[in-house]
């Protein structure tokens, strides 16, 4: 009984300090979350991601595996030679991925940057 009445005290004051900490400085299990959180995904392993799930990436290798005569049949394959992308290039590759049937799109990282003028 002693053990149970104290897993409680101690998730109540887990609870309070995680609700309340930020507003009184405590910071201590959040560091104490982030301190393992590398550790419990290396122990959980790598997951394949869901097969719903599809990553378009465009980088430096995949646009210079580009033939000479894949971009003289293709002239607008030329246009990701430079950076950044022209924003219509851009938005052809965004109109392709849900006409191949895409319910949703993200992008992460500058490989999808409107912020540049074209």
């Amino acid at each position: 009984m002693a053990v149970y009445a104290l897993c409680l005290l101690w998730a109540a004051v887990f609870l309070a300090v995680h609700r309340f900490g930020r507003s009184l400085g405590l910071y201590t299990l959040t560091r104490q979350e982030l301190a393992t959180l590398d550790f419990r995904f290396q122990q959980r392993g790598a997951r394949p991601p869901a097969p719903e799930i599809v990553i378009v990436a465009i980088d430096e290798h995949s646009i210079n595996a580009f033939a000479p005569e894949t971009i003289a049949a293709e002239p607008r394959l030329a246009l990701l030679k430079q950076w950044p992308f022209p924003r219509t290039s851009e938005a052809e590759a965004i109109e392709r991925i849900y006409a191949a049937g895409a319910r949703g799109a993200f992008a992460l990282g500058p490989a999808v940057s409107l912020t540049q003028g074209r």
